[in-house]
């Protein structure tokens, strides 16, 4: 049996199609694992807390609007 494949990712990049204005740009959707990413958060605890944010696209596919995941900042530290 081959050994699985994992991807190695780099440094998040945000996707663009073509060049949007600002505001527009802020609206696209990006999938709820890059917007964990983004916020340097497991994918099932930007689920947990930021479940308001995502939106359901199809059947399968919740993606989280950009401006939203960038406006969610850094997640409190409790000591």
């Amino acid at each position: 049996m081959a050994p699985k494949r994992t991807a190695a990712r780099g440094p998040y990049k945000i996707p663009t199609i073509y060049p949007l204005p600002d505001s527009l740009a802020l609206r696209q959707k990006i999938r709820v694992s890059d917007a964990a990413r983004l916020n340097a958060i497991h994918e099932d605890t930007f689920r947990k807390e930021h479940s308001r944010l995502i939106k359901k696209v199809s059947e399968n596919v919740e993606a989280v609007e950009l401006g939203d995941a960038l406006s969610v900042g850094i997640p409190k530290v409790t000591v």
